[in-house]
């Protein structure tokens, strides 16, 4: 990093459309510059390998807001979510991937 430059991290948030998607947006998350969000139709969508693919596109940070056990529109999504989550951080480990850059945010 050049001297004098202030690091921003590049965050990428995948957002389920029925839980998380509706408070990212109403708290303007897209009018930052430095967080992409893409809304998912479902949290039970997401992938350990999509997960690690947004770092490899260059994410600092990887967030996944899905809803919590029991409260998913579609039943089957936060409990799959979450899974991918957590082989997705196994798989970063493995990888040498610090785990606090990759979070699960149930809402």
């Amino acid at each position: 990093m050049a001297a004098g430059k202030k690091f921003v991290p590049n965050i990428v948030a995948f957002a389920c459309n029925w839980g998380g998607y509706p408070l990212l947006k109403e708290v303007d998350v897209e009018s930052s510059s430095d967080i992409h969000l893409i809304r998912l139709m479902c949290g039970g969508r997401v992938s350990a390998g999509l997960l690690l693919r947004a770092f490899e596109h260059g994410a600092d940070g990887v967030a996944v807001f899905g809803c919590d056990e029991g409260e998913c529109h579609y039943s089957f999504g936060a409990t799959k979510g979450k899974e991918e989550f957590e082989l997705a951080r196994r798989m970063g480990r493995l990888l040498g991937r610090d785990n606090e850059s990759l979070i699960y945010c149930s809402v």
